[in-house]
């Protein structure tokens, strides 16, 4: 699942909030890809595994900042406990994504009245700080993406393209 402008991808800013490949065993990877300027070399409060710093699309293989949550947050043992709750907070202090196992949802969100401020640490978080959050993701919108047997996108197959006015487009509205 992607919060994103796809026309002007990554001009506009992605944020993956369910994302794995293939067997989908090493857990659910939140990750900002960005253009240039957004980097995450700064304490962070989530309780994920920091994956990489550096947002910018056009370093290491296009893999953003990503944090990675436990083996229980994607895959068979995600799907055996009945699969989640996942939240996302945009600010612009910054971007926090939280998942909720069905046991554990705030009760705020069961009385749909979130208050991510009385919620426990967030998964993963994205601090403005060396990032100015909205110059960097705008005019997006949910999609789901799902992939069957699919790999990080790196094939030119699932590249971007660019063609005639879309880039003159995203350009305009950045």
């Amino acid at each position: 699942v992607q919060y994103t402008n796809g026309i002007c991808r990554p001009m506009h800013g992605e944020i993956d909030i369910m994302e794995a490949v293939n067997q989908a065993n090493t857990g659910n990877q939140m990750t900002l890809h960005t253009t240039d300027g957004c980097s995450m070399s700064v304490k962070r409060k989530g309780t994920g595994n920091v994956l990489t710093d550096n947002c910018y699309n056009g370093t290491n293989s296009n893999s953003g900042c990503g944090v990675q949550g436990d083996n229980s947050t994607f895959g068979p043992p995600f799907n055996a406990a009945g699969g989640a709750i996942v939240a996302m907070e945009m600010r612009k202090e910054g971007i926090r994504m939280w998942q909720f196992g069905h046991s554990n949802v705030p009760s705020d969100i069961i009385n749909k009245a979130p208050d991510p401020s009385s919620w426990p640490e967030a998964l993963a978080d994205f601090p403005s700080t060396s990032c100015d959050i909205g110059s960097h993701f705008a005019n997006l919108s949910i999609i789901a993406d799902i992939d069957i047997c699919g790999s990080w996108a790196t094939s030119p197959t699932s590249a971007d393209i660019n063609i005639g006015n879309y880039r003159q487009i995203c350009e305009m509205t950045s």
